[in-house]
């Protein structure tokens, strides 16, 4: 929005000054035609509409570079000035709130006559090429554990948000599979749990322990300074989310959510006319950064989910999206004290400049004085 006014004022202001120059050539021919072509000079030099034009783009791109350092990529400008009018943000867990790397931490058997390693081999043929972070937590306790995954006789199908199926067997959460979930989560929320069952039924559990990401707290914090709602919305079993939401202090969360869910989630939000921005970083997460009005996925996650965001965070921390928050409200500040010294100088010097007051040498001066001043003003978000 502010990129749209400077380029409209920037406009109008070259049509001014030209009108401006023409009047003040035909005053100077009546009063001292020897003096016309100094004035004019003078009047379309000492003129800055680069300072204008400089204004807005020049600070945001200072921006884009402070926070590419960082680790957060910006596809376009208009992201820094979305971050300063949002007011909700949604997170997802797995791989966002939390590390997104978790480990194995038990097989609990739930049927006589299966082995760990048996449970363990049919799960990692189901999850063979998979990217999910459960999916690579299997994977890796197959190579620690030197077991030697199954042979399907059918294809996988994956459901996203729900599991994988091949044939009988099917891994993925209690809902999904028709489980009753009480007396099967872990005691403790901080685990994320799948199941692994055939048409008999269930035949195990899998625990798994994550550990919150870096920066979390520090970006917790940001958005409670400037009163921004915090949703948590994760495909994980309810209890789990919830455990992790008391965790972090985070009031609104919900569950067991599937693609479809977190996008009508985003939706029902935007309907009760809150400006959103989705954090996420799976294949789940793409219909929820795709409907955010602003989107960060985080950069180890699904190739799909960072196609639809505006953004790219590659640091292991969230503490860039803190910085983010705060540098997109000090772009605003720096872009409007520009625009209104552009506007003072011009309003000072080119009245002077008609009254015959300026030369055309001083004029450079000040032209070049002024968009330094814009320059240098900017430049500050670079120390930022």
């Amino acid at each position: 929005e502010l990129i749209r006014y400077q380029d409209r004022l920037s406009q109008y202001f070259l049509v001014a000054l030209l009108f401006i120059a023409t009047a003040s050539g035909i005053s100077w021919y009546f009063i001292d035609p020897s003096a016309v072509f100094r004035v004019v000079v003078a009047v379309l030099i000492v003129a800055c509409p680069c300072a204008l034009a400089l204004s807005a783009p020049f600070t945001l791109g200072n921006t884009m570079r402070t926070l590419g350092k960082t680790g957060l990529y910006l596809k376009n400008t208009s992201v820094v000035e979305a971050l300063t009018t949002i007011d909700t943000i949604v997170l997802d867990k797995t791989g966002t709130l939390t590390m997104g790397q978790p480990e194995l931490k038990e097989i609990v058997i739930l049927r006589s006559g299966f082995l760990e390693r048996d449970a363990l081999a049919i799960a990692a043929a189901l999850e063979a090429g998979q990217k999910h972070p459960l999916a690579l937590s299997i994977l890796r306790a197959v190579e620690l554990e030197n077991v030697t995954p199954v042979k399907l006789s059918n294809s996988v199908s994956n459901l996203l948000g729900k599991g994988l199926s091949s044939g009988s067997y099917r891994l993925g959460s209690a809902d999904w599979l028709g489980l009753l979930q009480d007396g099967m989560n872990s005691s403790d929320g901080q685990y994320g749990q799948v199941y692994l069952a055939d048409e008999q039924g269930v035949i195990a559990s899998f625990v798994f322990l994550d550990a919150p990401r870096p920066g979390l707290e520090n970006l917790l914090q940001a958005v409670k300074r400037k009163n921004i709602r915090v949703h948590l919305v994760s495909g994980d079993n309810t209890h789990t989310v919830a455990w992790w939401a008391k965790l972090v202090g985070i009031e609104d969360y919900r569950g067991a959510c599937s693609p479809e869910d977190k996008f009508d989630y985003i939706e029902r939000l935007q309907k009760d006319g809150r400006f959103v921005w989705a954090i996420g970083d799976g294949v789940n997460d793409a219909p929820l950064l795709a409907r955010a009005d602003v989107s960060v996925a985080v950069g180890a996650g699904a190739p799909l989910a960072a196609a639809g965001a505006d953004a790219i965070l590659t640091a292991n921390s969230l503490e860039p999206l803190a910085k983010a928050l705060t540098l997109a409200d000090k772009t605003q500040t720096i872009i409007k004290q520009n625009l209104l010294w552009a506007l003072v100088y011009n309003v000072l010097a080119i009245p002077a400049a008609m009254l015959g007051l300026v030369n055309p040498w001083i004029a450079g001066i000040g032209m070049s004085l002024s968009s330094l001043a814009v320059t240098l003003n900017a430049w500050r978000l670079r120390k930022a």
